[in-house]
């Protein structure tokens, strides 16, 4: 019988994972991020990782909240757990994103289907790259009323 014992421990360069003052730079830096509405973020430090737990409308601001901490010296990590408040979808979700994918020159609408199921946009089809994939799951995180995005798409060169 063999096995790996692994007793690797990873060093951070450029900070302490210890230090004491981490709370109050992630603070600084999700105040100074506009894109992060003041006071919707609150951050938790223990040993170096950083949870970040609140509401925010869209979910740019969720993204831009954990981009703004992650760098940080001394950050092992971030868990995200910022919810999105609920806003109230329009009947025509589906409808908008299809349009909204259509507008977008780097997206060939005609081989993506969009469904809504509530609040979740379902994107299903098939693009002929990463950079069309994420153009289009981006188009429709910025629907209203859309808390959630299944992209589904399939690469095809």
């Amino acid at each position: 019988m063999t096995g790996v014992a692994n007793d690797l421990t990873v060093d951070y360069i450029g900070g302490d994972t210890r230090d004491p003052d981490l709370l109050q730079r992630v603070l600084q830096s999700l105040n100074w991020n506009l894109e992060v509405p003041l006071g919707s973020v609150k951050p938790t430090v223990t040993d170096g990782w950083v949870t970040l737990t609140g509401t925010v409308t869209w979910n740019f601001q969720r993204a831009a909240a954990e981009s703004s901490v992650r760098g940080l010296s001394g950050v092992k990590g971030v868990t995200d757990e910022i919810a999105l408040q609920s806003q109230p979808a329009p009947n025509d979700v589906d409808k908008r994103i299809t349009e909204a994918l259509s507008r977008n020159a780097q997206i060939d609408a005609r081989r993506i289907t969009v469904t809504t199921d509530g609040s979740t946009a379902v994107l299903d089809g098939t693009v002929s790259s990463w950079a069309e994939r994420d153009e289009a799951e981006t188009a429709a995180w910025s629907a209203p009323g859309v808390n959630n995005v299944e992209n589904n798409l399939q690469v095809s060169y």
